[in-house]
Parts: C-alpha cells; structure tokens; sequence
C-alpha cells in the first residue's frame, strides 16, 4: 500500500522504528530498576522513577511498544498491523490514565512530574 516507497525507505524506517522500540524498551527497563513491574500498581517499596527515558516521557515502555507495532506495520505493509498499532496507543493511554492515579497516591513527587513531563511522544503528547 505503500508503492514506490516499499522497496527502500519503507523498509529502512520500519527497521528504525523497530530498533527505537526494542531500545527505548531496554533502556524503559533499566532505569527502572527494583520498582518495575509489569503491573499498573506501583510495586511496593518502589520509588518514583524521573531518570533515563523517564525524564523524556512518562511511560516510555509503552511508548516502546507502539513504536515496535508501528515497526512491524510498515514493514510487512500491513494495514491490519497499522490499525493494532493505533489501537495501541488507546489501550495504553487508557492504561496509563489509571497508573497514574495510582502513581500520584503513591508518590508525592509524581503530580509535579506529570505537568512537566508528557505521556508517551516528548515535546508532543
């Protein structure tokens, strides 16, 4: 669906989507250290997290994650992927609605850091 552009760039950019996502993932992990977990409720003992990609967005995980189903939509040109991908980005913002509460409960620091710092894009959303 992509014509002329499938061949080469298309290609080149989804295999840079993909890489961003793996690593912003790893990197997302990392930081995160002792108070990760793959639930929406801060882990017990946590602490609040404003390092590594985490002073460029709130919830890089999952902005790693739609940068992988993005990935794999344009390089299997798949208008199927595209639309799992955009959906996504609304389960994760209805997720990380919710986590946020959580985290401004747990965490006093957090309320502050959510005004200054965006969701899931820097500088944009």
């Amino acid at each position: 669906w992509l014509g002329e552009l499938a061949g080469g760039a298309a290609r080149w950019i989804a295999i840079a989507l993909l890489a961003a996502g793996m690593l912003l993932g790893i990197w997302s992990r990392r930081a995160l250290g002792k108070s990760f977990t793959p639930f929406p409720m801060p882990v017990d003992g946590g602490v609040h997290v404003a390092r590594g990609p985490y002073r460029f967005v709130r919830h890089p995980m999952y902005s790693a994650i739609i940068l992988s189903a993005a990935g794999w939509a344009l390089l299997w040109q798949s208008v199927a992927g595209a639309l799992a991908a955009a959906a996504l980005l609304v389960l994760f913002d209805f997720k990380a609605r919710r986590e946020e509460r959580w985290l401004e409960e747990t965490y006093p620091t957090y309320a502050a850091y959510r005004l200054s710092v965006r969701k899931f894009v820097p500088l944009i959303y």
